[in-house]
């Protein structure tokens, strides 16, 4: 699964979905039973979007979820 997001950006325009992809790929890890990979994932997406212009919703879900993984 990973892989798919190991692609790093190479232009401003796709920073936004690469770093939120990892959101996505966390919640994909729990969906099919791996919280090591979610939580890995959550933790790199909250990291990589640090103090960002804008506060989005996805920050605070992931915040959530590091919490009930125990991490």
């Amino acid at each position: 699964m990973r892989r798919l997001i190991e692609i790093r950006w190479n232009s401003c325009e796709g920073l936004v979905q690469w770093v939120t992809s990892q959101y996505r790929l966390a919640k994909v890890y729990e969906l099919t039973g791996k919280p090591d990979g979610a939580i890995v994932c959550y933790r790199q997406f909250v990291d990589l979007w640090g103090d960002a212009d804008s506060k989005i919703p996805q920050i605070e879900l992931a915040q959530r979820r590091l919490e009930a993984l125990g991490s």
